[in-house]
């Protein structure tokens, strides 16, 4: 009954019907997330925080609990909060480095550590994600900016990471290759 509601429930009024009615259920914590998600698509980043921050409290053993943290984080860095950034994607990548989100939040805490101006972190950031999550699509995006910083910092690797075109089709267990936190949207678990 609790997935049927969700299923039915397309804005935040019936989302919150959900939590109501089924409480505690897979169902109510995909309605928070979908809450949370699209209160950050229309630029309310503090209700969505409250949002995201509420699941996370209340919602710790659901399957999607890392879409909590990857979305503070993504709130954070669009709010241009970026050491928050930083630590949520730290913690995703490493608290939570088995789930989908991680090769992402490792990716973008290079891509952010790379804007804060620390060129050698971010390079270790893109390396481990080749490395570490080889077959994600994010390896492709990680081998870009390595091969790109590597370049940059006039280094030459010994032992070369597994070149994109090596880079699997089929991601293992990873999100999409958006390039965007906002893009690829919030998937949701099955009750």
């Amino acid at each position: 009954r609790a997935a049927k509601a969700f299923v039915g429930a397309h804005d935040i009024k019936s989302w919150e019907g959900v939590i109501r009615r089924y409480p505690g259920t897979i169902a109510a914590g995909n309605a928070n997330l979908q809450i949370a998600s699209a209160e950050a698509a229309g630029g309310q980043y503090s209700e969505s925080d409250k949002s995201y921050q509420a699941f996370i409290k209340d919602y710790s053993g659901h399957p999607l609990f890392v879409n909590g943290l990857f979305g503070l984080a993504s709130n954070a860095e669009a709010e241009g909060k970026i050491d928050d950034a930083l630590k949520y994607y730290s913690e995703v990548s490493g608290k939570y480095n088995s789930s989908y989100l991680a090769p992402m939040a490792l990716y973008y805490h290079g891509r952010l550590t790379e804007k804060s101006g620390k060129q050698k972190e971010a390079l270790q950031d893109f390396e481990e994600v080749i490395r570490v999550y080889p077959q994600s699509a994010m390896a492709t995006w990680a081998r870009r900016d390595a091969d790109r910083l590597t370049a940059k910092l006039g280094l030459n690797r010994a032992q070369p990471s597994p070149s994109a075109a090596n880079v699997s089709a089929n991601p293992q267990a990873s999100p999409s290759g958006s390039a965007s936190p906002q893009a690829s949207g919030s998937p949701t678990a099955q009750s």
